[in-house]
């Protein structure tokens, strides 16, 4: 992926579209996952991260064309080096991609970037919507294992999860019975309330206190894993 201060990331985010669609043309158009997000950097920062049609991180053997693609200065080469990879890597279908994006106040708009690229190579865009990046790959890997035409439901990985989680507390000798989870005022608060009232029709019981919603405040600003890892 590619990380760096949000308000210069539109060309690059335009060439991951395009990058992404190609990639899943070659793969007989199993889909390919974009996601717009920065992680555990601050909310000035913005980033894309590519997941490959296995719901796991892009292809090694891609990663050398993606880093060219993007370093490059000028459209008519960017131009010509997609043409390259064309010749290099045929397509055999038509381009699918999953896009993905943080609560970032930007990223919304670095994902009509994405789709603008996915456009140019006449792909379709299925857009997730706000999701944490490992929904996006759980969306991903899900939707190619089942050969489905379109993304599955994120039901299943709600629901999925809660299974596991359940499974999970009968090897323990007790059970949590209340959770404080500090969010980051990111989009991970918004998947732990949408996964709350699963866990529970699930038979697992405990309250949750989720501090630091997304909405609340700046991304990461004062809290979070990294802040605690950085400022202890």
């Amino acid at each position: 992926g590619f990380r760096d201060k949000w308000d210069i990331l539109h060309s690059t985010c335009v060439r991951v579209g395009v990058l992404s669609a190609l990639r899943s043309a070659m793969l007989d158009g199993q889909v390919i996952g974009v996601m717009i997000t920065a992680s555990h950097n601050a909310e000035v920062d913005n980033g894309i991260k590519i997941v490959d049609a296995d719901g796991g991180m892009l292809t090694q053997t891609w990663e050398p064309l993606a880093d060219a693609l993007m370093n490059i200065s000028n459209v008519e080469e960017a131009v010509k080096y997609i043409n390259d990879i064309m010749t290099i890597f045929p397509s055999h279908g038509t381009g699918r991609v999953i896009l993905g994006r943080d609560t970032r106040p930007h990223s919304e708009e670095l994902c009509n970037c994405v789709k603008q690229g996915i456009s140019a190579l006449h792909g379709t865009t299925y857009d997730a919507g706000v999701v944490t990046t490992p929904q996006l790959h759980f969306l991903v890997h899900h939707t190619n294992a089942q050969q489905l035409a379109h993304p599955i439901s994120m039901s299943l990985y709600y629901s999925t999860l809660a299974s596991g989680f359940r499974s999970l507390l009968c090897l323990a000798n007790s059970s949590p019975q209340h959770i404080i989870i500090d969010a980051s005022f990111g989009v991970g608060s918004i998947a732990l309330m949408e996964l709350l009232p699963v866990l529970h029709a699930e038979g697992v019981e405990f309250s949750m206190d989720i501090r630091n919603v997304a909405g609340q405040g700046p991304v990461n600003y004062g809290c979070g894993a990294e802040h605690v890892q950085k400022g202890r």
